[in-house]
């Protein structure tokens, strides 16, 4: 039991690093069919709406998974949630862009 315990720590860098990779190669075949300068406005707008979710909405655990959620989802789908959330109350926003952002990562 206890070399499995040592393990986890292990187990839980290498899926990481597979997510890691998983994110840089989507992003070099993104590089391909657009040009750069869309791609790096691209960039610098899924940022901003990172800071704008951990700043309005991080309740305290939800920083890696939004990092996750801009880096691995479309920014028109990225966009279409904020939007659907601003019709909310805020303390209903947090839920609906969590359960917003695994539906479309379950797509």
């Amino acid at each position: 039991m206890n070399g499995f315990l040592l393990l986890i720590p292990f187990l839980i860098i290498w899926f990481g690093y597979l997510s890691l990779i998983k994110i840089k190669k989507s992003n070099l075949e993104k590089i391909k069919t657009i040009d750069s300068d869309t791609y790096n406005q691209e960039q610098i707008e899924k940022r901003e709406i990172l800071e704008f979710l951990l700043e309005h909405y991080n309740d305290g655990r939800r920083k890696t998974f939004y990092c996750l959620a801009i880096n691995l989802l479309e920014l028109n789908d990225i966009r279409s949630v904020i939007k659907s959330s601003e019709q909310l109350k805020s303390n209903e926003r947090i839920n609906f862009i969590v359960n917003s952002f695994n539906q479309l990562a379950l797509e």
